[in-house]
């Protein structure tokens, strides 16, 4: 009998060992994830607490969809659907994008957990039919968006509209990503209304600013006025030009300098009074920019130092947050 229980005891070890080795195997639906079952879409993600696991198995999730988009082949149809003819972005360029934009899980449900070693493991399933539900709602938000800002440009000015408007990649890359994975979950054809919308959008953005010519008109003799604010508008691709009957608007500059002598040092001042104008001569924005710089030698080299600083904060704040915008 003690040689028995010796014999056990030596055993017991081994035992602990092996029990040991079973326990720290991640859980079977954790080494194999499901890919669909029944209608859902499943993740899996692991970390050190169940927070990072839940955001893994959601990335997981985002991964298999991607793979369901890349192999209906549409991804490519529809991409250039949305890019359109003139536009020089590469289809690569927007597939990198695209792949990394976050999407947005709302009925994500944590079927399964569990921890090993101090390691969280957690399944995170989606039901495919709510899913097609969000992506259909939150395309028809964007539409919607889309619909609302084309509409504004009959009743506002359209350089302030331009402005508004002037980026639309965000529209952009959530069409073509919600489209995409929409279209792969129905196994359907793309929904052409919303391609429709962002492109009517986009022409409409281009047309506006191509109408946009900019006068820019000093009240006083300073040409470096005129050649800063003018090279601001030629960086941003904004026409300019010096005929007022053929300018859509106008950017009037009035300059207001104060010089004074402090002991040996000479300093410059100017109150630079920035306005707006439409073709009406209304005045949409206006504001006024301090600049100010001292010499030792004499005026003329303190005013080319305001002139400067003036320069410096046009280039750091911008021409429209300048102006008021």
């Amino acid at each position: 009998m003690i040689k028995k229980l010796k014999y056990l005891l030596c055993l017991l070890p081994l035992i602990l060992l092996l029990y040991g080795c079973q326990s720290s195997k991640p859980p079977s639906w954790a080494s194999q994830p499901r890919q669909e079952d029944n209608g859902h879409l499943y993740g899996v993600g692991y970390g050190i607490n169940q927070k990072v696991a839940q955001k893994q198995a959601i990335s997981h999730l985002s991964s298999q969809l991607w793979t369901q988009v890349e192999s209906t082949s549409q991804f490519r149809n529809i991409s250039n659907e949305i890019n359109g003819t003139h536009h020089s972005q590469s289809l690569s360029d927007t597939a990198i994008f695209t792949k990394t934009a976050n999407l947005t899980f709302n009925g994500v449900q944590l079927t399964q957990s569990a921890m090993v070693n101090d390691v969280y493991y957690v399944e995170a399933s989606i039901a495919k039919a709510q899913l097609i539900t969000e992506l259909k709602q939150e395309l028809d938000t964007l539409y919607d968006d889309i619909q609302t800002s084309i509409v504004s440009l009959s009743h506002t000015d359209p350089l302030l509209w331009w402005l508004n408007n002037a980026d639309t990649s965000a529209y952009k890359h959530e069409i073509l990503v919600k489209v995409s994975v929409l279209s792969a979950l129905t196994q359907g054809t793309p929904e052409q209304k919303y391609i429709r919308a962002y492109r009517e959008l986009d022409e409409l953005v281009a047309k506006t600013k191509s109408s946009i010519n900019i006068q820019v008109a000093t009240t006083s003799h300073e040409p470096w006025l005129k050649q800063f604010i003018t090279a601001y508008l030629a960086q941003a691709g904004l026409k300019n030009t010096d005929k007022a009957t053929k300018a859509s608007h106008t950017v009037e500059v009035d300059t207001n300098w104060r010089n004074k002598k402090l002991s040996s040092n000479y300093i410059s001042t100017v109150l630079v009074q920035l306005k707006l104008k439409n073709k009406n001569n209304h005045t949409l924005k206006s504001n006024e920019i301090i600049a100010s710089a001292n010499s030792m030698s004499g005026y003329d080299l303190s005013k080319e130092g305001a002139a400067r600083h003036f320069s410096e904060q046009l280039k750091t704040q911008g021409l429209w947050p300048s102006i008021g915008l």
